[in-house]
């Protein structure tokens, strides 16, 4: 009997083990799927226009299904966004500059606003969401916001470890300056009806010029 019973063991928590992988790989297929068709909707018919039952059907799954995903149509746009931006940072902050703090903070603005460049509606959009709402998108947004004031925090105290700023520079309150110069020049760009990011980025880099003068030893 004790035979019989470690003969099957085995094969018994195989079984759930790959039942419970197939069901996971169904769930991110579904949550893939979902994400695809938010994005095509967002992009062609705007934002306003994109109902959670447009998504649902573009996605070829039931209204319901989308809530057990994503709790509301903010949340849907900010997860659209948050992985291919995430990767935008992270390969602006491994490529940039091995030092001068300015040329590096251009370069990773730079990357961010040729990605939001190229879908202006939508950017403007999710910035909204971000400073509009209350809900779970705001909240994620407002994370990543922190993530890369927190990033930029770094290169300030690299920059001043390298001598490049004065001892005393405070590093935070430097990163909160370039935060605001670079989210005001983003949005300035992204209200022309034609955005020339590339103009805002010359701006961005003649503010934080007058911004670094102040503060370099």
């Amino acid at each position: 009997m004790n035979m019989f019973i470690f003969d099957h063991r085995p094969k018994y928590t195989e079984m759930t083990t790959k039942t419970g992988t197939r069901r996971k790989t169904a769930k991110e297929e579904t949550r893939r799927l979902i994400l695809e068709a938010a994005f095509e909707l967002f992009e062609h018919q705007g934002y306003r226009n994109t109902t959670i039952r447009k998504i649902a059907e573009k996605a070829g799954v039931g209204l319901g299904t989308v809530f057990q995903h994503f709790p509301d149509k903010a949340f849907l746009l900010v997860e659209v966004f948050e992985t291919d931006v995430g990767g935008v940072i992270e390969a602006a902050f491994n490529t940039k500059p091995a030092d001068n703090i300015r040329r590096q903070l251009l370069h990773m603005a730079g990357a961010l606003f040729d990605f939001y460049g190229k879908r202006p509606r939508l950017s403007l959009q999710i910035i909204s969401e971000a400073f509009q709402s209350e809900g779970a998108a705001s909240a994620k947004l407002k994370a990543q916001m922190n993530d890369f004031i927190e990033m930029i925090t770094g290169l300030f105290r690299e920059a001043q470890n390298r001598g490049e700023l004065s001892p005393d520079t405070n590093c935070f309150d430097a990163a909160l300056a370039f935060w605001s110069s670079y989210l005001m020049c983003l949005c300035m760009g992204l209200w022309n009806p034609k955005p020339n990011l590339k103009l805002q980025l010359e701006q961005l880099d003649r503010l934080l010029g007058q911004h670094l003068s102040g503060i370099k030893g």
